[in-house]
């Protein structure tokens, strides 16, 4: 009696012993067709995984933050894929795609792999759309691919998939996954910044020098050379002006070298400077990236 008891626990342990596994984030070709937003077809995918799939799944929000940690630059490969198990505590992870083909079929593939890159299973199928509304079609598209993969069904040749390999001889290759780390924040940019600033303020000084000088006027003189007693103050005006002139071209042609050598030594960061001649001067404006 005792022995047969711990046959039926043992039976009852091994009943609930599922294997865990991450599943990164469905990826979706892009597809004007596709009239749903990306993340309520990976919902939708996610959630016939975890009935169909044969696996306990890590939720979404874990999966995802293990591939964050992964720091993976190309799931198409069976070793890093394998990262975001570990880094999810689970014993396997899965990568899957879909695909809206022209001949109006889902077509899914995907494949599991184990914590130490050894290649599980995977699958590729096509699944006729038949006029459901996307989510409709996705979720029995979803369904068959896990029987599919599981191998609790067998695909059959499809006269859709003899005329989607016609219309696209290479086959399907699906986009890979790509991970780019979050860039931190560029040190030059302050820099590029301040040069933009300074070489904008230059090149308005120099500006309002060329305005300055322009509307000076000129002084009239005799044969000889001298000045009509009477026009003394307008030369005492004329001359101030044009030393002013002078002064702002000096200080702007300084500053605009000054501003240029600083974007010139900081590191790439996008800034855009403008100036435009006013009645009074020059305007300027500065903008970038702080």
């Amino acid at each position: 009696m005792r022995t047969l008891l711990l046959s039926v626990v043992l039976l009852s342990s091994s009943a609930f012993a599922a294997e865990t596994a991450a599943f990164v984030n469905l990826v979706v070709e892009p597809n004007p067709a596709l009239t749903e937003p990306v993340e309520s077809l990976q919902k939708k995918f996610f959630a016939v995984a975890r009935e169909k799939s044969g696996y306990t799944l890590a939720l979404r929000p874990e999966a995802e933050d293990a591939v964050k940690k992964a720091r993976i630059t190309d799931f198409t490969q069976d070793t890093q894929l394998a990262r975001v198990a570990t880094n999810a505590g689970m014993k396997n992870a899965g990568y899957f795609t879909l695909q809206l083909a022209l001949n109006d079929s889902f077509l899914i593939q995907g494949r599991v792999v184990a914590e130490d890159g050894k290649l599980l299973k995977s699958a590729l199928i096509s699944v006729p759309r038949n006029g459901e509304a996307v989510l409709d079609a996705l979720g029995r598209a979803a369904t068959k691919f896990f029987d599919v993969l599981n191998g609790t069904a067998v695909v059959e040749p499809l006269e859709s998939d003899a005329n989607a390999n016609a219309k696209n001889p290479g086959g399907f290759s699906p986009p890979p996954l790509i991970y780019r780390p979050e860039e931190p924040r560029n040190p030059g940019t302050p820099l590029r910044i301040a040069g933009a600033v300074i070489g904008a303020g230059g090149i308005a000084a120099t500006v309002t020098g060329v305005v300055l000088f322009a509307t000076s006027g000129s002084i009239v003189t005799d044969g000889n050379g001298n000045v009509s007693i009477h026009d003394v103050g307008r030369v005492n005006e004329v001359r101030g002006q044009q030393g002013a002139a002078l002064g702002a071209l000096t200080a702007g042609v300084a500053l605009a070298a000054t501003g240029a050598l600083m974007i010139a030594l900081a590191p790439n960061a996008p800034v855009t400077a403008g100036v435009a001649p006013t009645a009074d001067g020059a305007l300027f404006a500065v903008g970038g990236s702080f």
